[in-house]
């Protein structure tokens, strides 16, 4: 899970992975280097892995709603 924020991607679940580039390759398709893996085996782990994304996300306080989201989130999940 990577969050774009004023242009820079950050890795959610390992917050100390910043401006993180995207490339392409044939064998992978479009992809973010250095982003972390997890591999689950149930829905349930997969929510707790949102729902630790959820919570590094870059937040603030709009006149309109107080806990804004100043970013934008992808959640990318393969399933083999």
């Amino acid at each position: 899970m990577i969050e774009i924020y004023n242009e820079k991607i950050r890795d959610l679940f390992d917050v100390k992975k910043t401006n993180l580039k995207v490339h392409e390759s044939k064998e992978q398709g479009v992809y973010v280097a250095g982003m972390t893996e997890n591999y689950v085996a149930s829905e349930l782990e997969v929510f707790e892995l949102l729902k630790i994304g959820n919570n590094n996300r870059a937040i603030g306080s709009t006149d309109m709603n107080a806990e804004s989201s100043r970013s934008h989130s992808c959640f990318i999940l393969n399933i083999e």
